[in-house]
């Protein structure tokens, strides 16, 4: 269902939000299937995320009470 890309991404996703260590072979393997860019892009969203979701635990802010102005 998913494209060998989205699969290699999707796995360094699992693997960098399960904080596994990372070695020479396992990147470059990622780095061949994403390419250098791509690795990038997908290792700033996944932090990202993981960043939100923990202020996310931290704060447990109510949701859905948002008003525009």
């Amino acid at each position: 269902m998913y494209s060998a890309t989205e699969r290699a991404a999707l796995e360094w996703a699992e693997h960098l939000t399960q904080s596994k260590p990372v070695d020479d072979h396992y990147y470059d393997k990622l780095a061949t299937a994403l390419g250098e860019k791509g690795l990038v892009d997908v290792t700033i969203a996944v932090n990202a995320i993981n960043s939100w979701n923990r202020i996310v635990k931290t704060f447990k802010p109510e949701v859905g009470n948002y008003q525009p102005q």
